[in-house]
């Protein structure tokens, strides 16, 4: 049973490019199904908050949406669309290439394939697209400068990735804690752009804490303004949110939790970082703890935010890929947490739901999926055998 267990996990790995991009077909399908069925998805809609009326919070991508209806033309959804698949595709291709450069190490699948990692978008209907998106490509465009030999071009990537870190803040604040994160993978440059990492650490935590505190610091926007701003009949949820104040974020959290809820997230909160529990930076026993770092970044969100289980892919999934990044680096080593068949369970047995209690078994598509990719697999070696025998 053990072989059949680490053949299964072997194959998993084998395809793990491809089921990522099956798991991006889907998630295409689902951003345009809940565009299609829903008057207005609520990713869709935190894309439309603007400038207009005023310096707001998260008002970036709405000014960068309504600039472009302005001057190409067209509705506002279809542009909001346009920047939701620009970014998670450069963000697929990103994560994708970073995994390709990882050695035949099945032990690694959790980081890769984990329901807290980039899947968590695909399982859950309501992650369909979410603003962290911009801050993963930040962080992701530093770990491939980290990994990238040319020291040019090294460079050039690692200061890409700093711009795109800031310019993500005035889109949601909350990502400035991604910022641990993004000071782990910088510290993993080589010695020779030591400096460089220094800089662009201390560049973007301040630059990053003045621009969250400007946008803090103004006035409680006017939802129905905005709304009107981006031709809206109705003004959905992601406005509304905008006027509320810390107390009135305690009190909407309150009146929704209840203690089995909050028993039910902290078990998936644990068993996601379960894998990162394999992971050690440099030799010292301290060094397990580093991993942990981006995950209790976000913490302060448990309290003010109703979705916890996009809290904790916000820290489970930069965490993976700084680990990972660590690894290849030979900065971290690393070293399997779950036999064979709890490693298949693992991967593909339950997920996290986005906000409410339910739906804790969307992973187990991924089989089918696999399924596929192997037939498909042996179907093409043994055309190409019958071609190379011909």
């Amino acid at each position: 049973m053990t072989d059949l267990a680490r053949r299964i996990e072997s194959t998993l790995w084998r395809h793990r490019i491809g089921v990522l991009w099956v798991a991006f077909v889907v998630f295409v399908i689902t951003l345009f199904y809940r565009v299609a069925t829903e008057e207005m998805p609520y990713p869709i809609g935190e894309l439309l908050i603007s400038y207009h009326g005023g310096l707001v919070r998260r008002g970036l991508s709405g000014t960068i949406v309504l600039g472009l209806r302005d001057t190409v033309g067209g509705p506002d959804v279809f542009w909001a669309v346009v920047l939701a698949l620009a970014a998670s595709t450069v963000l697929w291709l990103l994560v994708q290439r970073l995994y390709r450069l990882l050695p035949h190490d099945p032990a690694l699948l959790p980081l890769v394939l984990g329901p807290a990692g980039l899947l968590f978008m695909v399982y859950d209907n309501h992650s369909s697209f979410r603003k962290e998106s911009f801050g993963f490509i930040a962080l992701l465009l530093v770990l491939h400068a980290v990994l990238t030999a040319a020291r040019g071009q090294r460079r050039r990537m690692a200061w890409a990735g700093a711009v795109v870190f800031l310019v993500s803040l005035p889109m949601h604040e909350a990502l400035i804690l991604l910022w641990p994160a993004l000071a782990l993978g910088l510290s993993l440059m080589p010695r020779e752009d030591r400096g460089l990492a220094w800089g662009l650490g201390t560049l973007t935590a301040c630059g990053g804490a003045l621009i969250v505190v400007i946008l803090g610091a103004q006035p409680t926007p006017d939802p129905a303004a905005l709304c009107a701003a981006a031709r809206l009949n109705h003004c959905p949820y992601p406005f509304r949110f905008l006027a509320f104040d810390f107390r009135e974020s305690l009190s909407y959290l309150r009146d929704r939790r209840s203690g089995g809820e909050a028993r039910h997230y902290l078990l998936l909160a644990l068993l996601s970082v379960l894998p990162l529990a394999g992971v050690r930076f440099g030799s010292s026993a301290w060094g397990r703890l580093v991993p942990l770092v981006p995950v209790v970044a976000v913490l302060p969100l448990f309290p003010v935010g109703l979705d916890w289980g996009r809290w904790i892919h916000l820290g489970v999934f930069p965490a993976s890929l700084v680990a990972l990044a660590a690894v290849l680096r030979g900065r971290a080593s690393h070293r399997r947490v779950l036999p064979p068949w709890l490693m298949i369970a693992y991967v593909g047995s339950w997920s996290i739901p986005h906000y409410a209690v339910t739906q804790y078994t969307r992973a187990l598509w991924i089989w089918p999926v696999l399924g596929m990719l192997w037939l498909a697999h042996r179907a093409r070696t043994a055309w190409a055998a019958r071609k190379s025998a011909g």
